[in-house]
């Protein structure tokens, strides 16, 4: 996996637990309800593709924020220091992974469903809690990750 290329893209050097798992799992569904997304996933239809979520996502509120519409409390990419979405829910929640403002913080994770949860944790104590059953209902599936999409 290329991520010099995607974290150039993307002006953010994404952390390491989250960039090991996507390159070992790639694209899929973790739990029955959140699709991970890869930066190689195909475009359009036939896969998870990592940029596709981004381009959806900021021009989603982009237009929320131009529309009068609820602002975020935290800001999302392509922002400075923007929360950068990875994940969708089956219900169409989306899952962010929020950098740190100071430098020894680490990276925690956030979902929008239409109010905003944060949790204090990196992305794979995220999904430890999530499999412990210590996350909100967001996953409430059977354990287990399933490959979903093509990879190019």
């Amino acid at each position: 996996m290329d991520w010099v290329r995607v974290e150039a893209q993307l002006g953010v050097n994404l952390p390491d637990d989250y960039k090991a798992f996507v390159s070992a799992y790639g694209s899929g569904e973790f739990m029955e309800t959140l699709m991970l997304f890869h930066p190689r996933g195909r475009a359009g239809g036939e896969g998870l593709n990592l940029f596709d979520l981004w381009r959806s996502t900021s021009e989603t509120y982009e237009h929320l924020s131009r529309s009068g519409g609820d602002v975020p409390p935290i800001p999302v990419y392509p922002d400075p220091f923007g929360a950068v979405p990875i994940a969708r829910s089956i219900s169409g929640n989306v899952l962010f992974l929020v950098p740190p403002r100071n430098a020894g913080e680490v990276w925690s994770v956030a979902m929008d469903m239409g109010e905003w949860l944060l949790f204090e944790a990196g992305f794979t104590d995220f999904l430890w809690e999530a499999l412990q059953g210590g996350v909100h209902p967001v996953l409430d599936g059977e354990i287990g990750f399933e490959q979903i999409g093509v990879l190019d």
